[in-house]
């Protein structure tokens, strides 16, 4: 049930331990999100949601089987859009990293994250949308196993 850090060259050393740089440049925001999240953004008809479960605007645990179904029945249900170049995007999600990445990459504020992450897809798709805007992943953890959760 270890973790790994993620490397990151001013914090990590080649056997990917932690190594504190004191010439390396700390966030000047550090946000604190337990466990990664994704997003996955459509514009879909009503029907679609009220089959899903969970309240609008909440987020409940599912298991990576229950997500797949529903993405799997969201695509079905996607309205189409001449303003997407995308039917549905997928983005790192939660409160915190919202945030974090629109100070990051919105306003060049540097910012990193404190969590974990799945070594699955999902995990993977967080760490690259983070990564991609700036944002400083050297205290994001790597655990095994899924983290699924759905947004209502």
């Amino acid at each position: 049930m270890g973790a790994e850090l993620l490397p990151n060259n001013n914090y990590s050393n080649e056997a990917g331990e932690l190594k504190l740089d004191a010439d390396a440049d700390a966030p000047l925001i550090l946000g604190l999100q337990p466990a990664a999240l994704v997003d996955h953004v459509a514009r879909v008809d009503w029907s679609l949601l009220d089959q899903i479960p969970g309240e609008r605007g909440g987020s409940i645990p599912v298991s990576i089987e229950e997500l797949e179904h529903i993405l799997s029945e969201l695509r079905s249900h996607i309205l189409a859009s001449p303003n997407d170049l995308l039917p549905m995007k997928t983005l790192a999600g939660g409160s915190v990293a919202n945030t974090i990445r629109g100070l990051s990459a919105g306003f060049g504020v540097s910012c990193g994250i404190i969590g974990a992450y799945g070594d699955d897809e999902q995990g993977q798709l967080f760490v690259s949308n983070m990564s991609s805007n700036g944002v400083n992943l050297s205290r994001l953890r790597m655990k095994k196993g899924h983290t699924v959760c759905l947004p209502g």
